[in-house]
């Protein structure tokens, strides 16, 4: 019996040596070929069939192995496959492989150097999404709602953007209430403006260009659903509060 017990054992760590052999050497196979394929812009001419499917092992049985199989793995899906079909259904089935890749990240990859990465993971699933499936916008608001609970004013300013475009699209169809667009207005431009804030004080040149533009995007797509007496209720507390601020006149 102990004799079984140990052949078992034996057997079980040779096959994980080997499988993770297997995992290094598909891992290596599939980035050669993605180097060269990102080369050449992801030009659906020049995928070599062998980064699929040695990305494909490593995706389905090292899932834990590198993070760069699901960084990677977004652009392949992406650019050879559902940027490839016209087939609605099998594009549909493409994004939800997408959508996998994302989460199956933010599962095996959930923190880097700098702590939790799953709010800028989950933003960029929205991102992705919004490009790709821009019919399916309530999984785009669901992804870009989570960033920004998650993050906060930390998130990324294209996630701020992006969200409230989510917003008034799922307020025009009839998924949350117009009143929702004002309030969430209210609090976006709040974390922007304390956005621009910080990255003056930092000397950020580019972050604070990139909130500006925010800014004005937001400012632009509330327009149709703002009267002067919301604009007064957002505004006048913060004018109290900052009666020096000229931007706020």
């Amino acid at each position: 019996m102990k004799i079984k017990r140990f052949f078992l054992v034996a057997v079980a760590l040779c096959w994980s040596s080997y499988a993770f052999s297997q995992c290094e050497t598909d891992f290596s196979v599939y980035r050669e070929y993605y180097k060269q394929w990102k080369d050449n812009k992801f030009n659906p001419k020049s995928i070599n069939p062998q980064m699929i499917s040695s990305w494909r092992h490593v995706l389905l049985n090292c899932p834990s192995f590198k993070q760069y199989t699901y960084l990677d793995g977004a652009n392949i899906v992406a650019y050879a496959f559902i940027n490839t079909t016209k087939d609605p259904d099998l594009r549909n089935k493409y994004v939800d492989t997408l959508i996998m890749v994302y989460d199956n990240r933010a599962k095996y990859f959930p923190k880097d150097k700098n702590g939790s990465q799953v709010g800028n993971i989950m933003g960029r699933k929205g991102l992705d999404l919004i490009k790709w499936a821009p019919d399916r916008y309530e999984e785009a608001y669901q992804a870009l709602k989570q960033a920004l609970e998650l993050d906060g004013e930390n998130a990324n300013s294209a996630f701020m953007d992006s969200y409230f475009q989510m917003t008034i699209t799922m307020a025009k169809n009839g998924k949350l209430d117009e009143a929702v667009i004002l309030d969430e207005y209210s609090r976006l431009m709040d974390m922007v403006d304390n956005n621009i804030r910080k990255y003056t004080e930092a000397d950020n040149e580019k972050e604070v260009n990139n909130f500006k533009g925010v800014k004005a995007n937001l400012d632009a797509a509330v327009e149709p659903y703002a009267n002067c007496e919301d604009l007064c209720r957002i505004y006048q507390p913060k004018f109290e509060a900052d009666p020096n601020n000229v931007e706020l006149l």
